[in-house]
């Protein structure tokens, strides 16, 4: 690899991780909306809500990983330790997916195109949060 592929994986290993991090919010959004429905009984469509906000939790979750699981990938790589052929292989592996004959750029693109769905779900779990707290707030 040159040097410029190298420093390329490099930052998108450091802001793919640093975006993963964002899931932080889920320990303290989870806990609090429980703590918060614990004395109300729910209707339907609170009920529906509330299946919603877990749903986006474990989307959340799952795309967090991901995103952790691909700057690894991406940080190892840039120290050598991996070529493009071990990274094939592990991601067929874990996802299922032949991702063969893909430059390094393509790759890099692919992984900052999963930022965008994961702020669409981490926006959506935090508009349910306010959402639940506020509908709580107001119906004490």
């Amino acid at each position: 690899m040159i040097p410029q592929e190298i420093n390329e994986c490099n930052i998108a290993s450091v802001v793919l991780k640093e975006i993963s991090m964002l899931v932080l919010l889920l320990f303290l959004t989870i806990p609090i909306t429980f703590m918060q429905i614990q004395n109300h009984s729910l209707n339907s469509i609170e009920n529906l809500v509330l299946i919603l906000f877990i749903f986006t939790s474990l989307i959340l979750g799952f795309k967090s990983w991901h995103l952790h699981f691909d700057a690894l990938l991406l940080k190892n790589l840039a120290k050598g330790k991996f070529d493009t052929l071990d990274i094939d292989n592990a991601i067929y592996r874990v996802f299922g997916k032949k991702i063969e004959h893909k430059n390094l750029n393509d790759r890099i693109q692919a992984c900052y195109k999963q930022i965008s769905s994961y702020c669409i779900c981490l926006i959506l779990h935090t508009f349910l949060f306010v959402g639940i707290n506020l509908w709580l707030l107001i119906h004490l």
